[in-house]
């Protein structure tokens, strides 16, 4: 050993070695490209062949007043915001998440000015132009009545003739938007959810499409009391929030293996239940009027 290390060092201890000695110039030359071959030739080179060292640098978009999922003003931004941020930290890769009105951001990131958003259910027109991760979380959206209201519906087909609010940017699919398309259904879509419960307050609409987590918390906000305003039994639609990135992004394979990756990672340590808890927790006991 001390030998070869003199090998690599200074005149003098190559000039102690013969001709013949495999750590000579010229034969040193040979011998390290020998074991360079090996190394290249190798499997856990060539498995590792293509990888970075570092994580993914990306940028993602989401929405504002989807409470308690995503809004600037929520700690972490909300738990969706926490959950996606954690899940690609597990993996190595450091995210930025930016706000922007929800038809903004997701043009954005469909023109690929951002990675991706979310969180988004599956539907017709979206999977044209994006890919889905896994599911981050479930929702059940139901119509959104005021509690004094003596309007009932089981079924949507009893909500013909009415009037509904659902902001802007957001998407619909299913009966509901059948029921639209038909006329059946007159549509309302100011600029956010707020505005969506102040239009039902001023009677302008009959109900708001709406998650419970969403409705309580704006009923809050608005009227001082989460049972300002009731769901009715009819379910508008029930689906899963998503990140999705754009068919067009070069590394859409990537940064979505990545976030599944991680996103399994936190359900199977327990984090990802924490997290949601914590959330869930904070936001219902902050509504208990």
């Amino acid at each position: 050993m001390k030998r070869a290390d003199r090998a690599f060092g200074g005149a003098a201890g190559r000039s102690a070695q013969g001709p013949g000695d495999p750590w000579s110039s010229a034969g040193a030359f040979l011998v390290r490209c020998l074991v360079l071959g090996l190394i290249l030739l190798s499997p856990a080179f060539l498995a590792g062949a293509g990888k970075s060292d570092t994580g993914l640098a990306l940028r993602l978009v989401t929405g504002p007043d989807y409470k308690p999922f995503t809004d600037p003003g929520l700690p972490q931004g909300g738990m969706h915001v926490e959950i996606v941020q954690a899940a690609f930290a597990k993996v190595g890769d450091h995210v930025t998440i930016e706000f922007e009105p929800w038809a903004r951001g997701y043009v954005d990131a469909q023109h690929q000015t951002f990675d991706g958003t979310f969180p988004y259910a599956k539907t017709a027109d979206r999977e044209r132009d994006f890919i889905y991760s896994d599911v981050i979380y479930e929702q059940i959206n139901r119509p959104y009545v005021l509690a004094n209201t003596p309007l009932s519906a089981s079924q949507l087909d009893e909500l013909a003739g009415k009037t509904m609010c659902y902001p802007h940017g957001y998407f619909l699919t299913g009966k509901i938007k059948d029921m639209i398309d038909q006329g059946s259904i007159r549509l309302e879509t100011p600029d956010g959810m707020l505005q969506c419960f102040k239009m039902l307050k001023a009677g302008r609409v009959d109900f708001v499409n709406s998650i419970d987590a969403q409705a309580r918390a704006t009923s809050q906000q608005l009227f001082g009391s989460a049972k300002a305003v009731k769901p009715l039994a009819a379910v508008i639609s029930s689906g899963n929030d998503n990140l999705i990135v754009a068919r067009q992004n070069p590394n859409h394979d990537r940064i979505l293996a990545d976030f599944n990756r991680g996103l399994a990672m936190l359900r199977e340590s327990g984090e990802y239940d924490a997290i949601v808890k914590r959330h869930l927790d904070a936001f219902f006991g902050s509504i208990t009027n």
